[in-house]
């Protein structure tokens, strides 16, 4: 198996480094009652929830197998309402923060043996947006 305790652990030991992060946890619906309500989720932003999606056998060789998991990030980050060219300088920097941060928690997955397949936008209510970071990881074991 990929998706462990231990290696859950180790992504959490790893997030932490990114020092912006104000919370860290297993996603388990904390934030999408609230976001199917249109409000702010009770949570500490910027805040990021691990999201497990599963784990498969790739392929079948008479000696060893591939296994491949699916892990979501799921970042929430307030920003402001307006960022545009045309918009304040603060509003600039908080927008360019939050991509700094995107990069910063791809670069402590990574560390950890996650590979990024992708990330996009996901909900937005008021000021928080959500982000969706999806990773995965292969590993190989004997039959």
């Amino acid at each position: 198996m990929i998706i462990t305790i231990d290696s859950i652990k180790a992504l959490i030991r790893a997030l932490q480094e990114t020092t912006s992060l104000a919370y860290i946890a297993l996603d388990q619906g904390q934030c999408d009652e609230y976001l199917d309500e249109l409000k702010h989720p009770p949570i500490k932003t910027p805040a990021l929830l691990i999201a497990p999606e599963g784990e498969e056998r790739c392929n079948e060789d008479k000696e060893w197998d591939r296994y491949r998991a699916d892990l979501t990030l799921r970042l929430y980050v307030n920003l402001p309402l307006i960022a545009s060219s045309a918009a304040p300088d603060r509003h600039l920097e908080s927008y360019a923060h939050y991509l700094a941060l995107i990069d910063e928690v791809i670069k402590a997955a990574k560390k950890e043996g996650w590979r990024l397949e992708g990330y996009k936008a996901g909900a937005r209510v008021e000021s928080l947006q959500e982000t969706r970071i999806q990773l995965a990881r292969e590993e190989w074991a004997e039959d």
